[in-house]
């Protein structure tokens, strides 16, 4: 079955994967053997986002499906943890943080408009999950290396969420519709203006997270520069990977990566 996501550890001497087989593998890199194999109580799970937490100790997969669970192991031991429960819809993303004094605080996105920060270590059975409240679904997450507990959120409606994960306040965001500049496949429904979408006929009638959203426009993967001072945001649907500055919360670069020309490109 499709491998879904890939993790490195922290110490970097492994790699993980998680796959819609059912399986989190846990590889050597040094020996090139599969040395510990995770899977959920009842095998019929199908896992798609990973995360690693930064003493290399944990591991958190997502499900598909069912109850969007998230299931928690002992990379030691093999054992599981903890199964996190809370999302209404499928968990697109996972994020451990960096810092020190929250070793055991997971981050999860989702396309139910909502961002849940569990506290692992909390001593309470299922963790102590926080919802923060995005504009639209979540598709990826980032942790600040800097281990200030800030975290950046990008959104389907284009947007990229700053959080303080501790004080639970929005500290910035970036519109990003102007700088994806996207095109469209030729299969896709919707088009590829730059501008948000507006479905007719909906009114005050909104009842999704992406309703009134141009479902082209948003960036699929963000991460930060190792000094925390850039975060870079890319799409799927775009020929540029964007460069922002994390204090100003502005475009600092853009770089064009491909110039596919092709009926189904990029162009």
């Amino acid at each position: 079955a499709a491998v879904q996501d890939l993790c490195f550890t922290p110490q970097g001497n492994a790699v993980l994967s998680a796959s819609a087989d059912g399986s989190v593998r846990a590889f050597d890199l040094l020996r090139y053997r599969n040395f510990r194999t995770f899977a959920s109580p009842d095998g019929l799970c199908q896992f798609s986002s990973l995360a690693v937490d930064s003493g290399g100790e944990i591991v958190a997969a997502s499900a598909k499906g069912g109850k969007y669970a998230i299931y928690v192991w002992s990379i030691q031991t093999g054992n599981i943890l903890e199964i996190l429960t809370g999302h209404t819809s499928f968990v697109q993303t996972l994020h451990f943080s960096p810092s020190a004094n929250h070793p055991g605080q997971l981050v999860s996105g989702s396309w139910d408009g909502s961002l849940n920060v569990w506290d692992l270590y909390a001593g309470t059975k299922g963790g102590a999950a926080e919802a923060l409240q995005c504009s639209s679904s979540v598709l990826c997450v980032s942790f600040d290396p800097r281990a200030n507990d800030i975290l950046a959120a990008s959104c389907m409606s284009g947007q990229i969420l700053f959080w303080n994960v501790v004080s639970a306040q929005t500290v910035g965001s970036i519109d990003g519709l102007r700088d994806i500049q996207t095109a469209r496949h030729w299969h896709e429904m919707f088009s590829a203006i730059n501008t948000r979408g507006v479905k007719t006929g909906r009114g005050m009638r909104k009842r999704n997270p992406t309703d009134g959203l141009n479902l082209n426009q948003h960036y699929n993967s963000i991460a930060y520069a190792k000094s925390g001072e850039v975060l870079i945001a890319s799409s799927q649907n775009s020929p540029y990977v964007s460069l922002y500055d994390t204090t100003a919360f502005a475009l600092t670069g853009r770089v064009a990566v491909t110039t596919n020309r092709s009926l189904s490109g990029t162009q």
